[in-house]
């Protein structure tokens, strides 16, 4: 029997964003900061949480896959990518006799507005989604890294 992370996609949803909450809290515990939570039970508007720090908000699309998994692309809210504290994050992940092992990557906000045109990956709402793609990505950034991005880098 293999691994549940990889065999449930809702799970592995799960574990993922747990983790990135953690290694977010304790990223930012460095520099004496807090992160405020609001957890969304429904993808109704686009994100999954909303982040809080000092007075930054940010309303955050995780997507997840395995470090060696086939998606290259990942339906997104236009709403999102519209709206100035909208960041999107994916995060790879490896499972290991050590753990969950994460990798983080961000869409840039400059090519929030390129990506927004992109018609999405499944015969959706194209009005409503788009499509971000693997090759827009900033990655391999630390978790300190995107934290940097999604709390001190420029709106």
């Amino acid at each position: 029997m293999g691994n549940i992370i990889t065999q449930d996609t809702k799970y592995q949803e799960q574990v993922v964003e747990y983790k990135f909450l953690s290694d977010l809290m304790l990223s930012l515990s460095k520099t004496g900061r807090k992160l405020e939570l609001l957890r969304v039970h429904t993808d109704s508007f686009g994100y999954d949480v909303i982040l809080k720090v000092d007075n930054i908000v940010r309303f955050i699309q995780l997507k997840s896959r395995l470090n060696h998994g086939k998606a290259q692309y990942w339906d997104i809210h236009k709403s999102l990518l519209e709206h100035k504290d909208g960041r999107v994050v994916v995060v790879f992940f490896d499972i290991t006799d050590d753990g969950l092992l994460l990798n983080y990557n961000y869409l840039p906000l400059q090519k929030y507005s390129e990506t927004v045109t992109d018609p999405p990956k499944y015969k959706k709402d194209s009005a409503r989604y788009c499509k971000v793609s693997y090759k827009n990505l900033d990655k391999n950034k630390s978790i300190d890294e995107l934290s940097q991005w999604l709390f001190l880098s420029a709106s």
